[in-house]
């Protein structure tokens, strides 16, 4: 190849190169895993020579910034690791995005301070914030989000995975002074009763204008019914999973409280959410029977709903006789059935798990096991007359809790006369409802 060739060929490569730089360097993603050491050695290369090259392209080209892996047991790696991670970060000067997907794999607690304190330059000019770190219990939270004045330009905030109180503190407190916030999103909120306790979340969630995407909590609070009922059109994922002890001083009181918020969630919240709920968990425990499982009270304004995406449910079946319902008593747990094999309610169900909750007095204990057992065998014997009337199934298994047996899956059939029966029970794990038989 002549020599004025060669010279025309790199000066065109030289421009590809140039015109596509932008596309090339506008993510950088730090992912060094010692399952890939040839990947993770190249990726530590990569960021000393970002760290130390003051010309280098990604330092004004770079956008987004992604952070989802670093483990390391090499002493030499970590230390070279340790000295070009905040320098690298810190040289990136035009960055609107960063993205911590920590639920992806392991980041060392010594790595998180290094991360967003070389971001604190940044802050001002970042538009889109998306955190999620679920395994992480002490608080990074002040390191990004102590001082609200700092994201002026922020109009879409993401956070999952946070369990700690006092982050949750500081991203609501960030969230109600940011002016251009367009989309904030925290798509997943775990909180146990004890974190509610010492701050009502819901208050100020709702006060800040935060609609949730995925609920999961085990502390049911008149909070909580008011926020869910003051959005929709967002909710994907509702779990409330509540027991009422009986020992409690207060337990009247907070029964009577529980059933009111009952009566208001059932008519008042759950058709806010119906068009977009796919997992629905409903597991409330007192000593007022039936307001919150799938009995009288309840059976109606459910049946009453249409829940397009509704894909999981999870619910108590009340059952107001010992063993066997009377004529003129109604089956809860057919009725339930019936409920979610109807297409044009329930068009995209594939799984219902229920629990039979029984009514004794004056008893205040659990049954013997010979009267739970016959309890379980009469559950079974129900299950397998059933049929049904449906133009498609799309249902995938019923999951029945028993007293004493562990879960059982029935899957729905289609016999010769053209009706769906439960064929079953197959046991396929451990018992995870907490049966309690209290008057």
């Amino acid at each position: 190849m002549a020599e004025s060739n060669i010279k025309n060929l790199r000066l065109v490569n030289h421009q590809l190169a140039i015109l596509f730089q932008p596309d090339v360097f506008r993510k950088l993603v730090i992912r060094i895993s010692e399952l890939d050491m040839e990947t993770a050695v190249s990726q530590l290369t990569d960021l000393e020579l970002l760290a130390a090259t003051d010309s280098h392209p990604a330092r004004t080209l770079t956008r987004e910034l992604v952070v989802k892996q670093i483990e390391l047991s090499d002493e030499a790696l970590k230390k070279r690791l340790l000295a070009c991670l905040g320098p690298a970060i810190s040289a990136l000067s035009r960055i609107v995005m960063f993205c911590a997907e920590w639920d992806w794999g392991h980041i060392p607690d010594s790595i998180r301070p290094i991360v967003f304190k070389s971001l604190r330059h940044q802050l001002q000019s970042l538009t889109e914030i998306l955190v999620r770190d679920p395994y992480s219990d002490a608080g990074w939270g002040p390191l990004l989000f102590e001082d609200p004045s700092q994201f002026r330009g922020l109009n879409s905030l993401s956070v999952a995975g946070i369990k700690e109180v006092a982050v949750w503190e500081n991203i609501v407190r960030v969230a109600a002074s940011i002016a251009p916030l367009v989309s904030l999103m925290i798509v997943e909120l775990q909180l146990s009763m004890a974190e509610t306790q010492r701050f009502d979340i819901w208050e100020a969630l709702m006060n800040s204008g935060i609609w949730l995407q995925d609920i999961s909590t085990d502390h049911l609070r008149s909070s909580l019914v008011k926020y869910l009922s003051s959005y929709s059109g967002v909710l994907k994922r509702l779990s409330i999973v509540h027991f009422q002890s009986y020992w409690d001083p207060k337990v009247l009181e907070t029964s009577h409280l529980l059933s009111e918020m009952a009566s208001r969630f059932f008519v008042e919240v759950l058709p806010l959410h119906a068009a977009t709920v796919k997992h629905l968990t409903l597991q409330v425990n007192h000593s007022t029977w039936g307001t919150w499982w799938f009995g009288k009270e309840t059976a109606g304004p459910i049946r009453d709903l249409k829940f397009p995406q509704l894909e999981h449910f999870i619910i108590g079946t009340f059952v107001e006789d010992l063993e066997v319902i009377s004529p003129e008593r109604q089956d809860y747990l057919r009725l339930l059935v019936d409920t979610v094999l109807r297409p044009q309610y329930f068009p995209s169900i594939k799984v219902l798990e229920t629990l039979h909750v029984m009514e004794y007095e004056p008893l205040m204990g659990t049954p013997t096991y010979d009267q739970q057992d016959r309890e379980d065998a009469v559950a079974n014997s129900k299950i397998r007359s059933y049929r049904f009337a449906s133009d498609e199934i799309t249902l995938q298994k019923l999951c029945f809790y028993g007293n004493r047996v562990m879960a059982q899956k029935w899957q729905p059939r289609v016999g010769e006369d053209g009706l769906i029966w439960f064929d079953g029970p197959i046991q396929e794990g451990y018992h995870i409802w907490y049966t309690m038989h209290l008057k």
